[in-house]
């Protein structure tokens, strides 16, 4: 069983290491924060909830990360109970936290382009791609999701070969989710003082 277990241990720090594609994510929301401390605007209430939007969105980023890399780090090992369960808030909280601030940001990004194009602002064709992109990505993640959930359904606590199914299918399901989410929050960079404008101060 050692074997077996090694292999599994192995085909896990695939997943494990996908992790590290939120790291982009984290350096686009802190260039995001930096921006918008750099622009020549008086200092106003908007500003600074939307300020705290890019900060909620930094954090909550860096979270995500610590805790999908102690979950599937601690996995498959017989280490201590206290630390699996801490390990669990991953599934548990913040992965479902951060779907849902995905859709909240995706609509709020169409809505966005909608406000633009009715207050006859421009709208940048290249970062209506990246969104494009990103999109694809996340709609693809949404679906191969429930596949995977239908399909590999208690795999992970099965015989070795089912465990590795599992690891592969959720290891791929970490890199295009994490692709999506990388390419959501470049998108948002890159139009940050239109959407601020947009939405606060209601001018192009």
């Amino acid at each position: 069983m050692g074997v077996y277990r090694d292999i599994v241990t192995y085909v896990n720090r695939n997943v494990f290491l996908s992790n590290f594609l939120l790291l982009p994510t984290m350096y686009y929301c802190l260039l995001g924060i930096i921006q918008i401390k750099k622009w020549d605007i008086e200092p106003s209430q908007s500003l600074t909830i939307y300020l705290w939007i890019w900060y909620f969105m930094f954090f909550l980023i860096i979270i995500v990360f610590c805790f999908s890399m102690l979950y599937h780090g601690t996995m498959f090992e017989r280490g201590s109970p206290i630390l699996q369960m801490i390990a669990k808030i991953d599934y548990l909280v913040t992965a479902p936290l951060m779907s849902f601030v995905l859709v909240v940001l995706w609509v709020t990004y169409i809505v966005f382009v909608h406000k633009r194009l009715k207050m006859n602002c421009h709208v940048n064709d290249i970062n209506l791609e990246v969104f494009g992109a990103a999109s694809l990505y996340l709609v693809f993640t949404f679906f191969y999701y429930l596949i995977k959930k239908y399909r590999h359904k208690g795999y992970r606590h099965r015989d070795v070969l089912k465990k590795v199914i599992y690891l592969v299918g959720h290891t791929f399901f970490h890199y295009i989710g994490h692709t999506g989410i990388m390419l959501l929050a470049l998108v948002y960079l890159l139009d940050n003082r239109n959407i601020y404008e947009t939405f606060f101060l209601k001018k192009c």
